[in-house]
C-alpha cells in the first residue's frame, strides 16, 4: 500500500473537473478578486516568500482548502476571523519552522509521511499564537490535524483511487505535489514537538499555580466618594462659597476662563427632571413612562417642589442636586430642550418634552445676562471647584481616619459611621435638604476572590487590592494604607481566608499539571514562532492581496 503511494499517480480528466470545482469554490471566495489583487498567471507571482522560498498561490489556496473545506464553516465566519491572513501567516509559519528543522537535524522519512497519508492525516500550520482561539472554530484540534476520508467505504481500507481522488478534491494538488507540502507540515509538526516537549512543569511551580488560582479571600470594605461628600459635607451657602472663593481666587479665575462661554452672554438657570425611554420600547412602556412625568407634574401643580420632585422621580445625575444643571448657554442642550427652555419664562415649569435621550420637563429659575451672567458664573464656578477639592480632602481624610481607627480595634461598621456622623455634623441646625445618594459610606462585603482578580470595583491602576488583600494575615486585619479609587478612597479589612492546601493539590494534581502544562507550552511555541520571525524579519516579503480580505468581502458585507 505504501509503495502504491510513493511511486503511483493517477491522471484523469475527471479530477481534472475535481480540481477546478475546488478552486471555484476557494479561489472565487478568498483569492484577490478582479476588483484588486494580482494579474496574470498564479505561477508567476508568489503568495509571500521566506528566505528566498516562494510560497506559490496553488500552495497558498490548496492550505486554504484545507484550513477551511467547503461548507464545514460558514463564509461571513471565515472572513470575520482573517482566514486569509491566518492561512498565509501560518504557512510562513510552517515554512520557518521546516527551515529550522535542518537546523536542529529534525527529519521525517518516507515512511513516516507515507504512514501519515495513508491513515488520512493531512496537516495544516495556523499561527501559534492564535491556535487555541481558531482551532475549534476551524473544526481542528490543537494538532491542526485534518482527517481526510481516504478509506474505501466498502473494504475499510487504504485505496489509493480514492485517495487520488480525496486529496485533489480537498487540496486541488496532485497526490505528488500534496506529499510535497505534507512533508512541509510534518517538519514543522516535529520542531513543534521539540519545542513542547523541552516544557517542563516542577511540582513547586505546580503547587503555587494552583495555590494563586485555588486559594480565596473574602473582605469587608468602605468606599469614600468625594462626590457624595462633595454634595453632603460641604456648606455650599452662597456666603460659604463666596468666602472660600476669596481664599482661591486664582483657582477660580483659571476655572471660570475654561467655562466662560458656557454663561456668556447669557445663560439660563434650568432644573429638569428626565425619564429615560429604552431603546426599542413598546408603546405601552412609552406610556407608562408618560404617566411617570405626569404625575410628577401634578405633584409640583399641588405645591411640592420641583428639586424635591425631581429627586424623587428623575432618572439622571443631576436627581441628587434636585435635577440642577446650572446656567446652561445657548447651543448647550439638545434642539427640543433648548426650543422648550427659551420659550419659559422665570419660575415657569414646561411641558413634557421628548428627545432622543428621553423624556424631560424643564424649569427656568433665572436668566442671567453680560455682567450679571459673569458673576453668576465665577460663583458658579468657585462652586464647582470648591466642590471638588474640599470634596477630594474630606474623601481622603475621612478614608484614613477609619483605616487609622480600625487598626487601633474599632469595628469597621462603628468606624465608617462615626464618619459618615462627622462629615455631616455641619449642618445641625441648618435647613439643608438630604440628599439620596447610594454612594454614602457603609461598609459591604465582597465575593470571594483570587489573587488574581480585581475585587474593588474602580481601584485606580497599580493597586494590587487583591495582593494586599491576600498578605492580609488574619479576620480583622487591615492593610497600611487606603486603597485608591477612580471615584475616592476605600478601606478593606480582612473577613476570611481559605488558602488550598497540598492535600487538595495531590487530588487534582493530574489534571491541573496537564492544564498548565499545555499552556505552558503553547507559550512556549509562541514565543519559539516569534523569535523565529523576528531573526527573518528581513527576509520575509508577504504579497498583501492574498493577505487582506478585499473590499467586497470584508466582514459585514452582504454577500
Amino acid at each position: 500500500m505504501l509503495d502504491v503511494l510513493r511511486h503511483q499517480g493517477l491522471k484523469s480528466v475527471v479530477y481534472g473537473v475535481l480540481i477546478v470545482a475546488t478552486v471555484v469554490v476557494f479561489v472565487v471566495q478568498f483569492r484577490p478578486g478582479a476588483q484588486q489583487g494580482p494579474k496574470g498567471s498564479l505561477q508567476l507571482e508568489c503568495a509571500a516568500e521566506v528566505r528566498g522560498q516562494c510560497i506559490e498561490p496553488k500552495d497558498y489556496f490548496a492550505e486554504l482548502a484545507l484550513v477551511a473545506p467547503g461548507r464545514m464553516v460558514e463564509p461571513a465566519q471565515l472572513k470575520a476571523m482573517g482566514v486569509r491572513r491566518v492561512v498565509l501567516d501560518g504557512v510562513i509559519e510552517r515554512t520557518l519552522l521546516a527551515h529550522d528543522a535542518a537546523r536542529l537535524g529534525v527529519t521525517v522519512s518516507e515512511d513516516e509521511i507515507d504512514d501519515e497519508l495513508a491513515a488520512g492525516r493531512a496537516r495544516v500550520s495556523l499561527p501559534a499564537d492564535k491556535l487555541h482561539s481558531l482551532a475549534y472554530p476551524l473544526r481542528l484540534g490543537l494538532d491542526m490535524v485534518r482527517l481526510l476520508p481516504v478509506v474505501d467505504p466498502k473494504t475499510k481500507t487504504f485505496d489509493y483511487k480514492n485517495y487520488d481522488k480525496v486529496v485533489r478534491q480537498f487540496s486541488g494538488r496532485s497526490p505528488e505535489q500534496f506529499k510535497t507540502m505534507q512533508r512541509a507540515e510534518l517538519l514543522a509538526a516535529r520542531v513543534r514537538d521539540l519545542v513542547r516537549q523541552r516544557v517542563r512543569v516542577g511540582d513547586a511551580e505546580a503547587f503555587a499555580a494552583y495555590s494563586r488560582e485555588k486559594s480565596t479571600t473574602t473582605v469587608r470594605f468602605a468606599r469614600f466618594e468625594r462626590k457624595w461628600f462633595a454634595r453632603n459635607a460641604i456648606d455650599l451657602s452662597p456666603a460659604a462659597v463666596d468666602t472660600w472663593a476669596a481664599a482661591h481666587e486664582a483657582e477660580v479665575a483659571k476655572a471660570f476662563e475654561a467655562r466662560k462661554s458656557q454663561y456668556l452672554p447669557e445663560c439660563r438657570v434650568l432644573r429638569q427632571i428626565a425619564i429615560k425611554v429604552a431603546e426599542g420600547a413598546t408603546d405601552d412602556e412609552k406610556a407608562a413612562e408618560h404617566k411617570r412625568l405626569d404625575d410628577a407634574l401634578a405633584r409640583i401643580a399641588r405645591g411640592e417642589s420641583f428639586a424635591d420632585v425631581a429627586r424623587d422621580v428623575s432618572d439622571d445625575e443631576a436627581a441628587a442636586e434636585g435635577g440642577d444643571l446650572g446656567c446652561v448657554g445657548k447651543g448647550k442642550l439638545p434642539k427640543p430642550l433648548e426650543e422648550a427652555a427659551w420659550a419659559l419664562a422665570p419660575g415657569k415649569t414646561s411641558d413634557i418634552v421628548a428627545s432622543e435621550a428621553g423624556l424631560f420637563v424643564l424649569r427656568l429659575e433665572g436668566i442671567h445676562k453680560d455682567a450679571d451672567a459673569e458673576a453668576f458664573g465665577r460663583h458658579d464656578s468657585a462652586r464647582g471647584l470648591m466642590m471638588a477639592l474640599v470634596g477630594e480632602e474630606l474623601a481622603a481624610a475621612s478614608a484614613k481616619r477609619v483605616l487609622e481607627a480600625t487598626r487601633g480595634g474599632a469595628k469597621l461598621d462603628d468606624a465608617v459611621a462615626k464618619a459618615v456622623a462627622d462629615a455631616l455634623a455641619w449642618r445641625k441646625g441648618k435647613k439643608v435638604p438630604t440628599i439620596p445618594d447610594d454612594s454614602r459610606p457603609k461598609v459591604e462585603i465582597s465575593s470571594a476572590f483570587t489573587v488574581s482578580a480585581d475585587p474593588l470595583r474602580g481601584a485606580a491602576p497599580g493597586q494590587g487590592v487583591a495582593s494586599m488583600a491576600f498578605a492580609l494575615a488574619k479576620e480583622g486585619d487591615v492593610p497600611g494604607d487606603v486603597v485608591k479609587l477612580d471615584v475616592g478612597y476605600a478601606v478593606l479589612q480582612l473577613k476570611e481566608k481559605a488558602i488550598a492546601t497540598r492535600e487538595q493539590f495531590d487530588k487534582d494534581r493530574e489534571a491541573f499539571v496537564a492544564a498548565m502544562t499545555t499552556a505552558k507550552q503553547a507559550d512556549a511555541l509562541a514565543g519559539y514562532v516569534a523569535r523565529l520571525r523576528e531573526q527573518a524579519k528581513s527576509e520575509i516579503r508577504i504579497n498583501e492581496a492574498y493577505a487582506n480580505t478585499p473590499d467586497a468581502e470584508k466582514p459585514g458585507d452582504e454577500e
